[in-house]
């Protein structure tokens, strides 16, 4: 990962790079514009609050080994749409996509 800090008078830009080819086809980046202000910021923020994330304590999580889960061709199969454009490839984001996947619906 690549970090990039750019400040233009009272604008600061963060620039990230992530390059992990394992995980990544592509570079991903990361861009974020802060603004400088003079207003005070508070040292004490509101009050934690705790509350229910969707799970009973101890109980497990459903997920699926690599290439086992069930549910990959779900999306495919209710609207037609060929796998390889569901599962996200960089060349899935282009317009030359539709032509070169027009009516190869598995």
């Amino acid at each position: 990962m690549t970090t990039r800090f750019v400040r233009h008078g009272d604008i600061l830009t963060v620039l990230a790079v992530i390059d992990d080819p394992v995980y990544l086809a592509e570079p991903w980046l990361l861009s974020k514009s802060f603004q400088m202000s003079v207003a005070p910021v508070s040292p004490v923020g509101p009050p934690c609050v705790t509350t229910f994330e969707g799970h009973e304590t101890g109980q497990s999580v459903p997920h699926y080994a690599p290439e086992a889960n069930p549910f990959v061709d779900e999306l495919t199969k209710r609207y037609g749409v060929p796998r390889d454009a569901t599962l996200g490839r960089p060349e899935t984001l282009y317009p030359e996509y539709r032509k070169k996947s027009a009516g190869t619906s598995k």
